[in-house]
């Protein structure tokens, strides 16, 4: 068997591996990885070849799981579409911030229409939250739980559903260009020569996302939080997320300072480090990003330079 035959075999393997890694505690970080070796295969296979490799991975679970296999098959196929869109957009050559975006919207209509789903077939997410919480409280010492009441645990549980569109926006965008990231590396290693996207140094959010963050924040400090309120839920939403992509703005921001002053990486890195670790740290670097936007100080560095 030569390398061309045993490499597609080799991904099918570490697919259906991830998928087993469903069943251990290293789920928490598997579960990031699920479309890289989907996104391989049906980049550098035919279509009919890529359906035999993806098949055989599961059945290959199918005979090792016996009844529990429809868990992680189900798994697989939630990521199939996002994957083939990919895959589709790599073929063609297409630019890397495109591929991005189709991945990202894509991979959040399946989240939606899950929970649509699942809404549907009698599933409440609602109860599920408030049963989870109160197993979580119960493991909790005595001494502990007295501090946190019936009330607090309710509000902390609407407080999650409000922000499941939150969730669902982070976890595709982190999802897709982490998977961008990697199977671009291995398809480049095989000659074939994947867009990536712009040094983060040039990279620019446009000037209308400066006044939606201000009337945002404008609209937060006037009107009152109402748990129930659509108006207060899109806002708890979209603050967190602007505040998320400014600061991602000023990262980029440093790293452009650095790249014109001849300087290490060592603060942009020390930046990215510090939102990581302290993530009150996103809304200081998210006024730095908003400023780098509406003031274009770029511009003056490049002057001055």
């Amino acid at each position: 068997m030569n390398q061309s035959q045993w490499k597609p075999l080799i991904w099918a393997f570490l697919h259906a591996l991830l998928l087993l890694s469903i069943f251990s505690p290293l789920a928490l970080l598997t579960i990031f990885l699920m479309m890289i070796p989907i996104v391989v295969l049906f980049v550098q296979l035919s279509l009919p070849k890529f359906a035999a490799y993806y098949a055989a991975g599961l059945v290959l679970l199918l005979l090792i799981l016996h009844g529990v296999s429809v868990i992680p098959i189900a798994v697989s196929l939630f990521y199939l579409p996002t994957s083939v869109v990919m895959g589709l957009l790599y073929r063609r050559r297409t630019p890397a911030r495109t591929v991005l975006t189709s991945g990202t919207v894509i991979m959040l209509a399946q989240l939606l229409l899950t929970l649509l789903i699942i809404t549907l077939m009698g599933y409440n997410v609602m109860n599920e939250l408030n049963q989870f919480m109160q197993e979580s409280l119960s493991a909790l010492p005595e001494s502990m739980r007295g501090y946190i009441t019936e009330e607090a645990r309710q509000q902390v549980v609407h407080l999650v559903v409000r922000l499941l569109p939150l969730y669902f926006i982070c976890y595709s965008v982190f999802v897709v260009s982490l998977t961008h990231t990697l199977a671009r590396r291995v398809l480049n290693r095989n000659k074939l020569q994947i867009p990536g996207l712009r040094p983060i140094r040039e990279w620019m959010l446009p000037k209308s996302l400066v006044w939606y963050f201000m009337v945002a924040l404008i609209l937060d400090f006037f009107i009152p939080d109402d748990i129930n309120s659509i108006l207060t839920m899109i806002l708890w939403n979209l603050i967190p997320l602007l505040t998320i992509a400014f600061s991602i703005q000023a990262i980029a921001f440093l790293f452009y300072v650095a790249y014109h002053r001849g300087m290490s990486r060592a603060l942009p890195v020390a930046g990215i480090a510090a939102v990581i670790i302290f993530p009150f740290m996103q809304y200081i670097f998210s006024v730095l990003g908003v400023l780098d936007v509406a003031f274009g100080i770029r511009e003056r560095i490049r002057r001055t330079k």
